[in-house]
């Protein structure tokens, strides 16, 4: 806990004042960015769900078009880079499905329980720093 008798001017408890606001600020922001993460969390899961619906699409065409056996040369090298490409976007969403949002989860749920301490904590500050003022005469 800092010392609040080294603040021994009103100068000084203004600046302090200050800067703990300013902190408490970029906290508070931590805050609200985290809330948003959560509304964003919804449009990721949508869209994740909207890329994997467009590589299963892109899947099924690619290997429709090389069936065909007049499927040739560069238009089968293009198909087959779709293919390769569709399928390694699928693999990675998946990925990311199973166990990736489980650690983002937690991260944010760490980050936004830090955060908040920091709040509780410069807020306190705050308050000791308005009373150290209140002692001192003018």
């Amino acid at each position: 806990m800092p010392d609040y008798s080294l603040l021994t001017t009103f100068q000084l408890c203004d600046d302090a004042d200050e800067r703990v606001s300013r902190k408490l600020l970029t906290y508070e922001n931590v805050n609200q960015n985290a809330d948003f993460d959560d509304t964003r969390a919804g449009w990721t899961a949508e869209s994740r769900t909207k890329r994997l619906a467009k590589a299963d699409g892109d899947i099924a065409m690619s290997t429709a078009v090389l069936a065909l056996p007049t499927t040739i040369g560069d238009l089968r090298t293009t198909h087959e880079i779709k293919l390769r490409n569709a399928q390694t976007a699928k693999q990675n969403l998946l990925a990311r499905t199973q166990g990736g949002d489980a650690v983002e989860q937690f991260m944010d749920q760490e980050e936004a329980e830090a955060a908040a301490a920091d709040i509780d904590r410069l807020t306190t500050i705050k308050g000791r720093i308005a009373t150290q003022r209140a002692t001192l005469t003018a």
